[in-house]
């Protein structure tokens, strides 16, 4: 703007413009208003195609501005050809463009081609064309106005750019406030659900190991609220993503609050949006996977509950689905591990539920699922990984079937594979300690089939493998436990052995777990070894001494670690075994000290705590302190009877059966 050119000094508009269109629809006289509005005019642009070319009325006009000596002022814009943009442009010029005007006005033969702007496709463009019309308006270079053109566009664009990273800060700055309005724009809400997805995804990462995950509870609060008042169908296919992802996230910090009716309700929201999603686009395996994960979250927290019933029912659907993905692409190696999953959970549930053919039937449908991508050089560590807990399962099922040992040699694959993976990875700590758990499971099996030499070397290997691991993390409370969990093993094969080592070994387990007794507070297993060792210790100091005062406390803090769990009894044969063998061991020593009352009140209750369990049971832990409270009731053809169907399974008690 300012600039002097040929055609004068650039203004900030390029003029008026004249459209016969417009202008005229008023005049009477349209040659006479023409003729005025060609006189008045500096410029003539012709809007060229094949109707333009062949109208009586744009030919005349160009011909009468030529006429007044302007021919080189004559712009001509082609707009079409007819055809499909890629015809002749002399199609579309009329007669007085295409041919020279002679001195007396009249046109001549001598034929002229006019510099065009062609605004088709296949010519400058819409854009280009515009530019060559205004640079010959202005009379100035085509290139130059172009470098202009392209500078304005690229000032543009950075603003918009500028505008729009403003615009986001903004927005992420007030989204945790904008995402409880339901009618927000869609991409408001995504942005506001990004954010959430952050806080409580990525920063919950950060504030985990530190404890500080309340942080995040009032904003993971209002965050539910929010989602569960929208409407699923309401949702775009991501803001239904964005969504499950967010509430999937909110469930697990809650689940690790241990707030598990919280946890259901992010879980089964997380489920709306992502059988929203699957219903949407059935064939989408991506949908139909986000579904599965959100059934199987919803199915574990109504099994931490203990909603058995409910959780069969969506871990059913879970395993269903993973069933459905594989039957989509059998070759895709991450649906084999969700099948072998789905099978896993159902089969766990089983054990828990005391359906142990059932569970077998799982945990033998998960291993051979798994065994499908063992290829002929063996598993990798990842499919070595699932097979050892599988095998560990199968193994654990059997035994509570009374079948020791086909148990034992699916704990000796189970440890095979785990050292498979250590081999591989020798410094890997955390499979160094996987391994040293299966051991610990051949170990202890070894022992109770009666072949305790062998039992007491590879529990002491496994002690010292445990130490230098647990000494090397000492924070790390579950590696510590099953130190003690190997100390009291190894106690018991002592101790059958008549190795005086026992109570060294027993000292030093209940020593450990009393370090690390508050993080076993609801820790159902970590309880069950505390009473354990305590057990264990109890019987070392009344083997020594039939009176000792030091037992009897050992007794008293084994019943204080089941406290919590007395009312599992029923349901837990684990925890039933464990607290019958606590009272069988305080029906002794109240009858060493002379209260028969005391002893009977224990042999009460350590019957009560069995009832539930052995009936049909083969399980060595129920049947053992069974054996032992039918004995001590003088009740001895029964306790022969169980006792023979303990020793036809290999079972050898490691502590002495107690005298009638």
């Amino acid at each position: 703007m300012g600039r002097q050119t040929q055609r004068g000094v650039i203004g900030r508009r390029l003029g008026t413009v004249f459209r016969d269109r417009d202008e005229l629809s008023s005049e009477t006289d349209l040659s006479a208003a023409v003729r005025r509005s060609l006189e008045a005019s500096e410029f003539l642009i012709v809007l060229c195609s094949p109707s333009s070319a062949r109208s009586r009325w744009v030919n005349e006009e160009v011909l009468a501005f030529k006429r007044l000596g302007r021919a080189d002022s004559i712009l001509t814009l082609i707009v079409d050809d007819g055809s499909d943009g890629s015809g002749p442009a002399e199609s579309c010029y009329c007669p007085a463009l295409r041919f020279l005007l002679l001195e007396n006005g009249e046109l001549s033969d001598t034929p002229i081609e006019p510099l065009s702007a062609d605004a088709r496709s296949s010519g400058d463009g819409r854009r280009g064309a515009l530019v060559k019309i205004i640079a010959s308006l202005l009379g100035i270079k085509l290139d130059e106005l172009q470098q202009r053109d392209a500078q304005r566009r690229y000032r543009r664009m950075t603003l918009i750019a500028i505008a729009s990273t403003v615009g986001m800060l903004l927005t992420l700055a007030l989204a945790v406030v904008a995402y409880v309005a339901r009618n927000d724009a869609d991409r408001r809400r995504d942005q506001a659900e990004g954010l959430l997805s952050f806080m409580v995804g990525d920063l919950s990462e950060s504030l985990a190991p530190i404890g500080r995950l309340d942080l995040l509870e009032q904003v993971s609060d209002q965050a539910t609220s929010y989602f569960s008042s929208v409407d699923p169908s309401d949702l775009t296919e991501q803001g239904l993503a964005n969504q499950a992802k967010v509430l999937t996230q909110i469930g697990n910090i809650r689940l690790s609050k241990r707030r598990y009716a919280n946890a259901l309700e992010a879980f089964s929201e997380a489920f709306a949006r992502s059988r929203a999603l699957a219903l949407r686009d059935p064939n989408n395996t991506d949908f139909l996977y986000e579904r599965s994960q959100a059934e199987f979250w919803v199915g574990y927290v109504y099994w931490r509950l203990g909603q058995l019933n409910d959780a069969q029912e969506w871990l059913t659907d879970y395993r269903d689905s993973t069933l459905e993905l594989l039957a989509r692409d059998p070759n895709r190696r991450d649906w084999v591990f969700e099948v072998g999953s789905g099978n896993h959970n159902l089969a766990v549930l089983s054990l828990e539920r005391n359906d142990l053919a059932d569970a077998e039937t799982g945990f033998e449908a998960e291993r051979d699922t798994l065994l499908r991508l063992k290829g002929d050089e063996g598993p990798d560590a990842m499919l070595a990984d699932q097979l050892a807990i599988a095998e560990s399962w199968l193994g654990t099922t059997l035994q509570r079937q009374g079948r020791l040992k086909e148990a034992k040699q699916h704990f000796v694959q189970s440890a095979s594979y785990r050292q498979t993976i250590v081999e591989s990875d020798p410094e890997n700590a955390i499979e160094r300690y996987r391994w040293a758990v299966a051991r610990l499971f051949v170990a202890y099996t070894g022992a109770i089939l009666g072949d305790l030499e062998e039992a007491s070397t590879g529990l002491s290997s496994l002690v010292e493998t445990l130490r230098g691991l647990a000494a090397g993390d000492p924070a790390n409370q579950e590696w510590q436990r099953t130190l003690a969990q190997a100390l009291l093993r190894r106690s018991e094969v002592e101790a059958a052995l008549a190795d005086p080592s026992a109570l060294k070994s027993a000292e030093e387990a209940v020593s450990i777990l009393d370090r690390v007794a508050e993080s076993l507070a609801d820790d159902r297993e970590g309880s069950r070894i505390g009473a354990l060792a305590h057990l264990q210790l109890a019987r070392i100091l009344l083997a020594r001494d039939p009176l000792s005062g030091a037992a009897g406390e050992q007794v008293r803090a084994a019943l204080e670690a089941l406290r919590p769990y007395r009312d599992m009894a029923a349901t837990d044969p684990r925890i039933a075994g464990v607290l019958a063998q606590a009272l069988v061991v305080s029906v002794v020593i109240s009858r060493n000290q002379g209260d028969a009352e005391m002893a009977a009140d224990s042999l009460g209750e350590a019957r009560n705590a069995l009832s539930a369990q052995v009936d049909g049971s083969a399980y060595d832990l129920v049947l053992d302190p069974w054996v032992r409270v039918l004995l001590l009731s003088g009740e001895l053809d029964q306790a022969a009877q169980v006792s023979a169907r303990l020793s036809a399974s290999g079972y050898r008690p490691l502590v002495p059966w107690p005298e009638a």
